[in-house]
Order: C-alpha cells, then structure tokens, then sequence
C-alpha cells in the first residue's frame, strides 16, 4: 500500500512494529559486525545516518561489490 501512494515502504512496516524481510537476512550474514554497526549508530541523527549511508555505498562502489 504505501507503495501505492507514494510513500517509503520502510517507514509503513516500522510503524507496523515489524523490520523489512531482508534486514534479518543481513544480519546473519554478519552476525558479529552488523550488530555493533547498529549499536555505534544508533542515536545518530537522520542526517549523520543520511552522510555514513552515502559512504557505504561508496565503500561498496570502490571494493566492486
């Protein structure tokens, strides 16, 4: 549904008090580093998230994943 209307699918399944299907599945694909990665950044705020997202994704980039 929130598709439907244009809204973040993410945000509605939060709000659903559920996690997206996938995060489980990352994290057991790290399960050691994943963990502390969510602790070190929680309390982070939505921009700082916005700014280590972006250089994930280049990290991603640089290493060819």
């Amino acid at each position: 549904m929130a598709e439907l209307l244009g809204e973040n699918v993410d945000q509605w399944i939060s709000l659903a008090g559920r996690v997206p299907d996938d995060v489980p599945g990352i994290i057991h694909k790290q399960p050691t580093e994943m963990p502390q990665l969510l602790r070190e950044a929680s309390g982070l705020s939505a921009d700082q998230l916005r700014q280590l997202r972006e250089h994930v994704r280049k990290l991603k980039e640089e290493g060819g994943m």
